[in-house]
């Protein structure tokens, strides 16, 4: 196992630093393994960060807006939705969660089973929501959508309910949305996110 840093400016989270000429895919597993209540992702670099789990404010926002796509998925029926404990892996060595992610049927079955791991799996979602939680940083949230479209990813839309602001991202453009009540998707035919609830607090 690497060494582990804390992120004093971020609470509530911690990297851990893969040594070279370590497999990178393996210590992320075996990382997985270790915190299985944790969020766990890994940078460019392959440093491996981990989480401690959401407050029942954030972990509402994130099932809401799951939950708002996963009903549309059922209905729509080209694709599946899936929730934040899914990794994706970028083309850049990084594994991200978001908060919710639809990847098309078409994909998915061309991929097969065989390779659809924590580790192996090398699509990314077609379209992913993001909330922010109060420990994260606008800023670098930002540039994860940014990094996401950069990966092939069409549309990330990110929710910051703080200043119940949408930021939705697509190639070539940020557009910014102030006092978001309703955000509809360029991307997913007929799906909309009703900011409402995720703006609510408990």
């Amino acid at each position: 196992m690497g060494d582990v840093l804390d992120l004093l400016d971020t609470p509530g989270q911690a990297v851990i630093i893969t040594p070279s000429g370590q497999d990178r895919d393996v210590q992320f597993e075996r990382v997985c393994e270790m915190y299985p209540d944790a969020k766990v992702e890994m940078d460019e670099a392959g440093n491996i960060i981990v989480t401690s789990g959401n407050s029942e404010d954030s972990g509402y926002r994130s099932g809401e807006a799951f939950y708002q796509l996963a009903n549309w998925a059922r209905k729509d029926g080209t694709g599946r939705a899936f929730d934040s404990s899914t990794n994706f892996n970028l083309p850049s060595g990084a594994k991200r969660s978001p908060d919710a992610a639809w990847v098309p049927r078409e994909t998915l079955q061309k991929e097969g089973k065989a390779t659809r791991s924590i580790a192996k799996t090398r699509h990314v979602p077609t379209f992913l929501i993001k909330v922010t939680s109060p420990s994260d940083s606008l800023n670098q949230q930002q540039e994860k959508c940014r990094n996401w479209i950069e990966s092939g990813v069409s549309e990330a839309i990110l929710l910051h309910p703080e200043t119940k602001t949408a930021y939705i991202s697509r190639p070539g453009e940020m557009v910014t949305v102030p006092a978001a009540t309703t955000i509809r998707s360029a991307v997913l035919k007929g799906f909309e996110i009703d900011c409402g609830p995720i703006w609510e607090e408990l």
